[in-house]
C-alpha cells in the first residue's frame, strides 16, 4: 500500500470517529436527544456510523483533489 492510500485511508477513518463522536458528544450527552427517540438506539447509532463514514470519505475525497 503506497504512503498516499495509508494517508487516504487513515485520514477518512479519523475524521469519521471524529465527527461521530462529536455528533455523539452534542446529542447524547449535551442536548440528550437520545431520550426521545421512537425506535432503538443502536438502529439510529449504526446509521448514523454509516452516514459519517460516507461524509468522511466525500469530505476527504474532496480535500485531496487535485483541483485544490
Amino acid at each position: 500500500m503506497s504512503a498516499l492510500t495509508k494517508r487516504f485511508f487513515y485520514t477518512w477513518i479519523i475524521s469519521s470517529i471524529g465527527m461521530f463522536l462529536l455528533s455523539y458528544l452534542w446529542h447524547g450527552v449535551i442536548l440528550n436527544d437520545f431520550s426521545r427517540l421512537n425506535y432503538p438506539k443502536e438502529i439510529f447509532l449504526l446509521l448514523a456510523a454509516l452516514t459519517y463514514i460516507f461524509i468522511g470519505f466525500v469530505v476527504v475525497k474532496i480535500y485531496e483533489a487535485k483541483f485544490f
